[in-house]
């Protein structure tokens, strides 16, 4: 996880290796302030984000995208001392990419098994039903509401 720890004046107290993949941070830049160095994100209010957070002491959380098509969870938290004590805020960003390709790709084979006029269902390897198509519901006469999650074996056809 790449993470970035911020002073109250938002200037870089301290990085994680993984951050120098996406901002273009060197040691020399603990200190500066974080709009002074550049990064690969399409996104650029970052400052914003931490300032907020420092004023309402309130976790924030949005999704990020690289100039690569990489996305990231970004979240930006209070940083608190040992003492209870609001040093600044640490910015993590945990790479999602994969995780939302495989999302929209779930969603896409979804609307195209129930836009099918074929009768098509799902079954886990316990032979439990786990999906159910408006076909199906047509040729059994079950609603995916009667069916999912029951055994793939309560299903004959008419005769």
């Amino acid at each position: 996880i790449a993470t970035i720890f911020l002073d109250r004046q938002l200037k870089v107290k301290r990085f994680t290796p993984r951050a120098t993949e996406i901002f273009n941070m060197i040691p020399g830049d603990v200190g500066r302030p974080l709009a002074h160095v550049t990064h690969t994100l399409e996104s650029d209010n970052f400052e914003e984000s931490a300032e907020t957070v420092l004023r309402t002491l309130q976790t924030a959380e949005r999704e990020v995208r690289s100039r690569s098509g990489r996305v990231f969870l970004t979240r930006f938290v209070p940083y608190r001392t040992i003492e209870d004590k609001i040093e600044g805020v640490v910015m993590s960003f945990i790479d999602i990419t994969e995780r939302k390709r495989a999302r929209e790709a779930k969603f896409f084979l979804a609307s195209i098994v129930e836009s099918s006029e074929d009768s098509m269902l799902t079954v886990n390897f316990d032979g439990i039903i786990t999906s159910w198509n408006k076909a199906s519901e047509n040729l059994y006469g079950y609603t995916a509401k009667e069916v999912i999650g029951k055994p793939l074996t309560m299903l004959t056809l008419p005769e």
